[in-house]
């Protein structure tokens, strides 16, 4: 079995496996039509992986006809933002069911990993956790830069308004806004780091949860934003540039508002999707292509 990770997790509680806490996620290709559906608690793992040939039979069993490569795609897009919240589980022995409502109930037979495909699993997971670190590495190191030139910034204009105007204003401000008075001095790497660290420390002290509470929270917050480069940066770096692609173009049609309007991106949703009259293929006027300046604040 190709086991191929998905970026995007959701997690719930299921009362007939120990321990309850599960995460899943669906992962799709359509260069190669093959879907899967992974579940773990951390101790098991179980699965479901679906090439061309078996999504298309289960397809026709569902009776969808004429099952091609464009149907497929359909059934995948309208799969995954069901994700969330559009699905139910049960067991059967010893599989996992589990129904996506898509207009139709897709139902993904989920059976346990061997303990080697296991340890694979749950290599790969680890690895995405170690991807996952780098990039918000990178984040945090951009912030810090942006904040820096904002700082430089900021001291300027102080500086300059108290030379013309005094300083009783700023010593207004300061005494109305006690609470922002350390936000408002030079940004402190050092200081910052420990105070965010002894706040965090704090927050979870008081809190007063168990053991199992907080890995359950840890679980819920890690996975609340889909792991964008947990595949070694290449499975959503299409999507990525999509995206940057599209802020673009409505920056564009906000600085020409007289620019003849594009027409959206169809998204596909549920099954109804796949009934699109032949007339709606017409191709889209490309937007206007707008130089990206990197780094503007």
């Amino acid at each position: 079995m190709v086991m191929v990770l998905p970026i995007r997790w959701h997690s719930t509680s299921l009362n007939f496996i120990q321990p309850p806490k599960v995460i899943y996620g669906f992962h799709s290709e359509q260069k190669e039509p093959r879907s899967s559906l992974y579940l773990t608690n951390f101790k098991k793992v179980w699965a479901q992986v679906l090439n061309r040939e078996e999504m298309i039979a289960k397809a026709k069993s569902l009776g969808i006809d004429e099952v091609n490569n464009k149907v497929l795609a359909e059934l995948v897009n309208a799969i995954e933002p069901q994700m969330a919240s559009r699905l139910s589980f049960d067991q059967k022995g010893p599989i996992i069911l589990v129904k996506v409502d898509i207009g139709v109930n897709w139902t993904f037979d989920l059976q346990e990993l061997s303990p080697t495909e296991t340890i694979e699993f749950l290599a790969k997971l680890n690895y995405q956790q170690f991807a996952n670190t780098c990039f918000l590495n990178f984040q945090i190191c951009k912030l810090k830069s942006i904040i820096d030139v904002k700082d430089s910034y900021a001291r300027f204009v102080a500086t300059n308004f108290e030379q013309s105007h005094g300083n009783h204003l700023l010593k207004t401000y300061r005494k109305n806004n006690i609470g922002d008075a350390e936000s408002i001095d030079t940004f402190d790497q050092s200081e910052w780091q420990e105070k965010a660290t002894n706040e965090y420390r704090k927050k979870r002290l008081d809190a007063k949860f168990s053991r199992n509470q907080i890995l359950d929270k840890n679980i819920d917050v890690a996975i609340s934003i889909p792991w964008e480069f947990a595949n070694e940066g290449l499975a959503c770096e299409k999507e990525v540039v999509e995206d940057v692609e599209e802020a673009d173009s409505h920056k564009h049609k906000q600085n020409f508002p007289n620019s003849s309007p594009t027409r959206p991106r169809q998204r596909i949703g549920m099954m109804s999707g796949l009934k699109r009259s032949q007339d709606d293929k017409a191709p889209s006027s490309p937007s206007p292509k707008k130089t990206r300046r990197i780094g503007q604040l």
